[in-house]
């Protein structure tokens, strides 16, 4: 769908789930479809007295995982706020590239409205996820914060209650929250040398290897298959190229059975990057598809780290764009 929208446009944006819905004795999930109820007899009224002042009413709603129950629910929300009268938008993150407090849902909304002059002053983001002390997240808090728009709790916004409580970003990472480092610049050696890096995800392993002049090439399990990289490896020491493997490699087996492909006349080097966690989570957050923190656990408990001459250190400080 596709408005064109001309005019300074104030939002009412809304979280759903403990915001403006529940389940039924105030669970955490729906037992089915049928499994919700709005939250108080205020919530359509007071919705509804924001649309007729103008204001555009979006919900933005970060169930992560779509399922059946989810899917009919909507659309019984959805028949619900027509019944009343009310014209809602509804953006759905169903995947964690999107999920607040990234702005993959307000791009959306921005891009369906052909991007408005949003009067952010006067608009308004409302949701549970607050940070206070028995908050799972700050995430709502934190989408407002990173759309630049004024934020209320439910309690505020739908009860009257003044709430002056004291919040964390919980759950977030926020600007205060990354780590500062130094980082020693790496000098190739014109001659041919094989790199191998190791390191989590997001710790600066590709912007390393992008960096490298020209007579280096890149295999990045990524975007190839381990065979094909190794294939490419080969042809590419034999062709006089430098190679750097562009892949997180926590052993030293890992390491090893990539420096076998090439024989001992050339440098074998391991690039250890030693980004803090908290770093490189933020960086991964950024990123279209995010890899879970599972995969941060599994890393760490393999990890065996590099030692020795042949070794180069690398740390990063990514730039600070958003709370996520």
């Amino acid at each position: 769908m596709y408005y064109i929208y001309n005019k300074t446009m104030k939002v009412l944006g809304i979280d759903l789930d403990h915001t403006i819905i529940t389940p039924e004795g105030n669970a955490k999930f729906p037992k089915n479809a049928n499994d919700w109820e709005f939250i108080n007899d205020k919530i359509l009224p007071t919705i509804k007295e924001y649309q007729d002042k103008g204001y555009t009413v979006v919900i933005f709603t970060n169930p992560r995982k779509e399922t059946e129950i989810r899917v009919e629910q909507h659309k019984q929300i959805n028949a619900a706020f027509n019944d009343f009268g009310l014209k809602i938008q509804m953006y759905v993150a169903w995947k964690n590239g999107g999920v607040k407090p990234g702005l993959g849902m307000w791009n959306s909304f921005m891009i369906d409205f052909n991007n408005p002059i949003i009067d952010k002053k006067n608009s308004l983001y409302v949701g549970d996820a607050a940070g206070r002390e028995n908050d799972y997240s700050s995430c709502d808090r934190a989408f407002a914060k990173n759309i630049g728009l004024p934020f209320q709790t439910p309690e505020e916004f739908f009860g009257g209650i003044r709430e002056n409580v004291p919040f964390t970003w919980k759950g977030c990472i926020s600007q205060e929250q990354l780590i500062e480092t130094t980082n020693t610049e790496y000098i190739p050696q014109p001659t041919q040398t094989m790199l191998v890096c190791c390191g989590p995800p997001a710790s600066g392993k590709s912007t390393f290897s992008k960096g490298l002049p020209d007579n280096f090439k890149r295999f990045s399990l990524d975007e190839m298959t381990k065979a094909k990289a190794k294939k490419g490896i080969k042809k590419g020491y034999e062709d006089g190229f430098s190679i750097i493997v562009d892949s997180t490699n926590p052993t030293e087996q890992h390491r090893k059975d990539w420096f076998d492909l090439v024989s001992d006349d050339i440098p074998k080097i391991v690039v250890y990057f030693t980004t803090p966690r908290i770093n490189c989570e933020y960086s991964n957050r950024l990123r279209t598809k995010p890899v879970p923190n599972v995969v941060y656990n599994t890393f760490f408990k393999k990890l065996e780290k590099p030692t020795g001459d042949n070794l180069v250190t690398q740390c990063y400080t990514p730039e600070f764009k958003l709370i996520m």
